[in-house]
């Protein structure tokens, strides 16, 4: 049986198997790893437009629509989208196709990426309806580097990031923040105490993120 460790939910740990190594012999030595020289094979994008990233979007009826068009290549870059529909923009320097759509429906949207060495195009199918998370989500996660030592400057960092890095130009596009941005109930750390939800039932983020709203505008990948 696994009892609770003193602090609530967290840390409870077991060793269901007992495992043991058995050997007969000399004592087993520790092999040290080769140590090899880190090498980047990945060749680097073209200086003319390539569009790259996700082929289908999907979006409910009514929502926010925001999709990036993915494009490396030398800047400046123009952008422009044949056939958008009812509702939706496009932001011809930097890609971003914005707005709402109001019915279901299927859109197929031709779409355009040009600079001074040449232009790539590519279509995009919109997809309106019940159907979402057509594009595989991709992007970081805060989580699995800084766990509750999450803050505002270390995901403001992880953003600016994947800018530098050229990732949000190959359809790496999301920053989420997993946990310990709220006010946790009952705690005495000046960062994280407080009272956990607003007069309207919304909840109050920690100390960390002073300014959520503000966090989440100012904070967004751009080039």
């Amino acid at each position: 049986m696994v009892d609770d460790g003193g602090d609530g939910i967290n840390y409870d740990h077991a060793d269901w198997a007992d495992a043991k190594i058995e050997y007969e012999g000399a004592k087993p030595e520790v092999v040290t790893q080769p140590k090899e020289d880190a090498v980047i094979l990945t060749p680097k994008s073209p200086a003319e437009p390539r569009i790259n990233g996700a082929k289908v979007f999907g979006v409910r009826p009514g929502h926010p629509f925001l999709f990036a068009v993915a494009a490396s290549g030398e800047r400046p870059m123009t952008f422009a989208a044949e056939g958008l529909p009812e509702g939706l923009k496009l932001d011809e320097e930097s890609g971003r196709i914005t707005g709402a759509i109001a019915q279901p429906g299927t859109h197929l949207v031709k779409l355009t990426a040009k600079n001074s060495l040449g232009e790539a195009r590519r279509t995009l199918k919109i997809v309106c309806g019940n159907t979402i998370a057509l594009t595989p989500p991709m992007g970081w996660n805060s989580w699995n580097c800084f766990a509750g030592a999450v803050d505002d400057a270390k995901v403001r960092s992880a953003a600016d990031a994947m800018v530098r890095s050229g990732l949000i130009q190959h359809g790496w596009s999301y920053i989420n923040i997993d946990d310990c941005w709220e006010i946790r109930a009952g705690s005495d750390d000046p960062l994280l105490k407080g009272t956990p939800r607003d007069a309207q039932g919304m909840i109050n983020t920690n100390k960390k993120f002073p300014n959520m709203k503000a966090f989440a505008i100012t904070s967004t990948p751009r080039d």
